[in-house]
């Protein structure tokens, strides 16, 4: 489980990417922001010390999204947020299944596809590109700079791709809910 420590650090990074979303969003997007936001960085915590995405987080993650589409937001496109769910999910699983029959080794679990449900029920499908699209740039540029300082990485070094889902998350939410 995450340390204290880090929860007050994820607290204190959580409240300052909220600070623009309480200069500039409606109440509702304000509220939903902060719900969102806790979970990504609890979601981060988890994933850096324990290598997964839990269910209990997850999965009402992906439930509070298609909630929020089909009955408080009553979003115009309602199956948008249906099918990112279903296309977040499979792209992973995809994934996962191939790197598997080529590797045998289980590179990326389902916890991520999990995740990227959650991402594509808050988004829609349209956002789930550029959500891969940002989480996988991140991570590069992180693995790059700890390569840089020394780290030895090579195929079989695990890294918990979930921390930079959470950013793509964030970055596309931020980016088409909260201006700025």
């Amino acid at each position: 489980m995450p340390t204290l420590k880090h929860g007050i650090w994820g607290t204190i990074i959580a409240t300052l990417l909220l600070v623009p979303i309480f200069l500039s969003a409606p109440f509702p997007i304000i509220i939903v922001s902060i719900f969102i936001l806790y979970v990504l960085t609890y979601l981060t915590l988890i994933d850096l010390q324990m290598f997964r995405l839990p269910n209990h987080a997850t999965l009402p993650l992906m439930a509070a999204g298609l909630l929020w589409h089909l009955v408080i937001a009553r979003t115009i496109a309602p199956f948008d947020y249906i099918y990112g769910a279903i296309v977040g999910y499979a792209v992973i699983w995809v994934l996962r299944a191939y790197y598997l029959k080529r590797r045998n080794i289980e590179a990326i679990g389902l916890g991520d596809a999990k995740f990227l449900a959650a991402a594509g029920a808050w988004l829609g499908w349209q956002g789930l590109p550029f959500v891969l699209l940002t989480a996988s740039v991140s991570a590069l540029l992180i693995v790059t700079i700890q390569s840089f300082f020394g780290k030895k990485l090579d195929s079989r070094t695990a890294i918990p791709f979930g921390p930079y889902l959470c950013i793509g998350f964030w970055t596309v939410w931020s980016s088409k809910y909260v201006a700025f």
